[in-house]
């Protein structure tokens, strides 16, 4: 079987050549130019994650590496968030920026990202009238936010964005990609996967790569 790398020169060679063929053949500018972003969007697909919205609302494909995966979104979709509570997942282009996952469950996890273990101590602010609102804090805490250390398997391993990075009130928080559970149809605005997906997907992610949302 041919290792990661070897498959990942074999479709870079070949897009070289397919490249190659356009410039060298007379095609009229609206063809090429649908050419071209076919093949930006291969090449993106290749670095970063894709979600594109299919035939349900809450139903979303991930693109990976020229694989499909099927991941849920919020209960009400995906559009341009307003609020915070307003279940949506954001639409945009964002940064990953490190993973928190459940050492007592998966022991030691293959990534280049920065990693943090959950411990029960920990959670994320959402409460837009924190200091610490759209971050990690640490228990006690009085303000309202999410537990990390859960009993079922949706945080054992989250990956965080740059979503509202500025922390802006009440413009939402806690939008994560993370495990799905069984049966799970919905999120209240993240993306989640079946945890051996997202298992795979965190081997080949950096922090240059980015979560396309459509």
């Amino acid at each position: 079987l041919k290792s990661d790398l070897d498959r990942k020169s074999d479709i870079l060679t070949f897009w070289l050549k397919a490249i190659d063929k356009i410039l060298h053949s007379s095609l009229d500018s609206k063809l090429f130019s649908d050419i071209i972003d076919i093949l930006k969007f291969v090449f993106i697909s290749m670095t970063n994650i894709i979600i594109i919205k299919n035939y349900k609302k809450n139903s979303v494909d991930l693109l990976f590496q020229q694989k499909k995966y099927r991941c849920i979104a919020g209960l009400n979709g995906i559009s341009y968030k307003k609020r915070e509570g307003d279940k949506l997942t954001p639409k945009g282009t964002f940064l990953v920026k490190e993973i928190f996952y459940r050492h007592d469950r998966l022991g030691k996890i293959k990534t280049p990202l920065p990693q943090k273990r959950i411990t029960r101590q920990m959670g994320w602010s959402y409460d837009s009238k924190s200091e610490k609102y759209n971050q990690l804090i640490i228990k006690p805490y009085r303000f309202s936010h999410e537990e990390l250390y859960r009993d079922d398997c949706c945080y054992d391993i989250v990956i965080t964005m740059n979503f509202n990075i500025l922390k802006k009130r009440y413009k939402g928080s806690a939008i994560f990609f993370h495990c799905k559970r069984e049966n799970q149809e919905f999120t209240d605005g993240c993306i989640a996967i079946e945890k051996e997906y997202l298992m795979q997907i965190i081997k080949h992610l950096s922090l240059s790569s980015k979560i396309i949302i459509r």
